[in-house]
């Protein structure tokens, strides 16, 4: 059953702590550019979502996203359709873009915080929420234009609705909780959103079976009418697009292969998982691994929370590891879980499992160690981003960040082992990590606006006079160009032929080259297309990131002959006797 009504002063602190915990999410949201080609390419197709309507005999933009050159299928459309919205409202920005997932992110704090203090009261609920609320993953995901927020607050209504028809008596609220989690997942990434419904009802299931839970929340009428709206535009996708079926089946199915976009070794979720779920990493450990356990087992049995939460933060993990195609955002589902078990075993003093003292605490520190030194001697598995971010003007104030989470672990650790009253050293040190988690994202938007596809775009129009121009690449691709443009962009493949000259000079535009791709075409430039490029130079600025460093700008301005080419001489009229070579 739950816990007697919190009084108004916990209910007070779990809402302060809802609130703060908001900031590292929503501080400076939309002052840095757009990163990466993902964020990229979300942006732009939302942005051709809340455009004018698609093409003639097309789909429904609000049905079938599409990018540049055709339908955008590999997603659902809710988060499109969320961030379309978003753009309607706030104009086409980095911040309208990124808006709908941070809004997600603190949707799953409030969501953690309002459970656990129903079921548990406003101990576990604050450090469950003040430990979600500085955990990396949690904070870098929800700030990134991505569907991967949305997953996780639909992941922990699921989790959150069955614990609650197990605690709590008949509610049609726990029942459309549940449904509507599933539906909400299953719109915002597909099937994977039926993972912790699965969970759930296994977990109930299992002996000794609650029947009363599972009555409460009508799998069987419930969760067709969840899929029901996934179904219904999966058969609108279908009939606009027959080839999406084996769209969607090589993005489930066929990222187990080795076929799989993104792929990488089985380890590679592993030091993301320890040091992207930090502090959970550090906290965990120090309750005794064996102890913890044990109590694990007996937990089970009388269907404990935890029992449900940590199989529930374990089974992305342990799904993805065995897929070929991985990335660090797919562990965002973990956070949560993870967080709420930390409150359990730390927020109300419980000494079932105590701590093992120096051997759980070397424990502690050698997952986040060991992850670092993977990092560190394999840089590219967190790609460019990451060793640009190595050595950003932030690290600095990382560290501050990262020491005083250090502290919020020991005094956690103390006040729950009964040897100081810890609560307000806590309460600082998770003042301190936030406002470190705000200098961190001002820092970086600072730096990043300094060096981003909008500075080069502006810089590409002040020199060619072409008030918002068309900017296509040769040597390098930007995918964050469509969307700062407003307008398709163009990769120049070499060699071109005739065709493709002609069709790079036939409006004016900016041409953004590297040297040796500049080289290349100026080497194979037709005569009739040499007026039409006017150098503009190299960029000014000294400290220019990839792919842009080195780039030369040119102005492409149709020429006469370009615009208009003389038709091709006519062949002659063949003779009568044909040669021996026409006869080849």
């Amino acid at each position: 059953m739950t816990r007697p009504a919190a009084s108004l002063r916990g209910r007070l602190l779990v809402l302060i702590m809802v609130a703060v915990g908001c900031l590292p999410v929503l501080l400076f949201l939309g002052d840095a550019p757009l990163r990466g080609s993902s964020e990229a390419r979300y942006a732009r197709v939302a942005q051709l979502t809340a455009a004018e309507p698609a093409p003639a005999g097309a789909a429904p933009r609000w049905l079938v996203p599409r990018t540049d050159t055709g339908p955008h299928l590999t997603k659902p459309p809710l988060a499109y359709a969320a961030m379309a919205v978003s753009m309607r409202v706030l104009g086409e920005t980095p911040l309208a873009a990124r808006l709908p997932g941070a809004l997600s992110a603190c949707g799953v704090l409030a969501l953690l915080g309002f459970v656990a203090l129903r079921l548990h009261g406003p101990g576990v609920a604050a450090v469950a929420v003040g430990v979600l609320a500085i955990t990396p993953l949690h904070v870098a995901v929800a700030r990134v234009a991505t569907t991967d927020a949305m997953l996780a607050l639909a992941s922990l209504g699921t989790l959150a609705a069955g614990l609650l028809a197990r605690a709590a008596g008949p509610s049609r609220r726990v029942t459309l909780l549940f449904h509507g989690s599933i539906a909400l997942g299953l719109l915002a990434k597909g099937p994977i959103a039926l993972l912790p419904a699965g969970l759930v009802l296994g977990w109930l299931a299992l002996p000794p079976a609650d029947r009363a839970a599972l009555r409460r929340l009508r799998p069987g009428v419930g969760l067709p009418l969840a899929c029901l709206p996934l179904a219904a535009w999966a058969g609108g996708v279908a009939w606009h697009d027959p080839a999406a079926a084996e769209l969607w089946w090589q993005e489930t199915v066929g990222r187990v292969g080795a076929s799989a976009d993104h792929p990488k070794p089985w380890w590679y979720l592993l030091p993301f998982f320890a040091l992207g779920l930090w502090p959970v990493t550090l906290l965990l450990p120090l309750a005794g691994p064996r102890r913890a356990l044990a109590a694990a087992a007996a937990g089970a049995r009388r269907k404990h929370p935890a029992s449900l939460l940590a199989p529930a933060a374990a089974a992305p993990l342990l799904l993805f590891t065995l897929f070929t195609g991985k990335l660090p955002t797919y562990l965002l589902p973990c956070a949560a879980p993870l967080a709420w078990c930390v409150g359990l075993r730390f927020g109300r003093g419980e000494r079932e499992v105590p701590a093992s003292g120096v051997a759980s605490l070397a424990a502690s520190l050698a997952l986040p160690a060991a992850a670092v030194a993977v990092l560190a001697a394999r840089p590219g598995l967190a790609g460019a981003d990451w060793i640009a971010y190595a050595s950003h003007p932030a690290l600095p104030q990382a560290a501050v960040g990262l020491g005083a989470g250090c502290v919020l672990v020991a005094t956690l650790a103390l006040a729950w082992r009964g040897r100081s009253r810890g609560a307000v050293p806590a309460g600082a040190a998770f003042a301190v990590v936030v406002a470190c988690w705000g200098v961190l994202a001002r820092t970086e938007a600072r730096v990043l606006t300094d060096t981003a596809t909008p500075r080069w775009v502006a810089e590409a129009a002040a020199r060619s006079g072409l008030a918002s121009p068309q900017v296509w690449t040769a040597g390098f691709d930007d995918p964050a160009l469509p969307f700062v443009t407003g307008r398709p962009t163009r990769k120049v493949h070499l060699p071109l032929d005739r065709r493709r000259w002609a069709r790079l000079v036939e409006v004016p535009r900016v041409l953004a080259a590297t040297p040796a791709a500049w080289e290349a075409m100026r080497s194979a430039m037709p005569n009739e297309h040499r007026r039409a490029f006017e150098d503009l130079g190299r960029l000014p600025m000294r400290d220019v990131p990839p792919p842009w460093s080195g780039v030369r700008l040119f102005r492409v301005t149709p020429t006469p002959a370009a615009a208009d080419p003389a038709p091709p001489p006519a062949s002659p009229a063949p003779s009568a006797k044909p040669s021996g070579d026409a006869d080849r």
